[in-house]
């Protein structure tokens, strides 16, 4: 499965892995997390499970700050949403201090890792 040429992203929802996992923010800043989630994420208690994305495909919390991820090695990249199928997507990671393109996000027992393709990393879907 490749990357689709014509995006169509939401422009908001929560967004779940293929394990039922959901990815969270952390309440005080724009840091990604994620948990197991079994609460409804479209609930107002759960807000910290909503994002936005922009038209680029870059993820935004409710208040329109950049999403960022701490990788275990404390370097910072920003993300981004690129769609596969239907409602099927992955989770790229861009270099905050070069601002290019790195690697796709896969979810590996309660952690999250790089891949280099598309096809290897965690499949996502959109809660709209």
């Amino acid at each position: 499965m490749h990357i689709i040429k014509e995006q169509n992203l939401p422009t908001r929802g929560a967004i779940r892995a293929h394990d039922g996992h959901f990815l969270t923010k952390d309440t005080k800043n724009s840091v990604l997390q994620f948990h197991w989630n079994k609460d409804d994420p479209l609930n107002e208690k759960q807000q910290h499970s909503i994002f936005r994305i922009d038209q680029n495909g870059e993820l935004h919390d409710e208040e329109g700050r950049r999403i960022i991820w701490k990788s275990k090695n404390e370097k910072i990249y920003w993300i981004k949403v690129e769609q596969l199928g239907k409602n099927e997507y992955v989770l790229k990671t861009i270099d905050t201090e070069n601002n290019k393109d790195k690697k796709y996000i896969t979810i590996n027992i309660e952690d999250l890792e790089l891949k280099d393709e598309p096809e290897s990393s965690s499949i996502f879907t959109i809660i709209t």
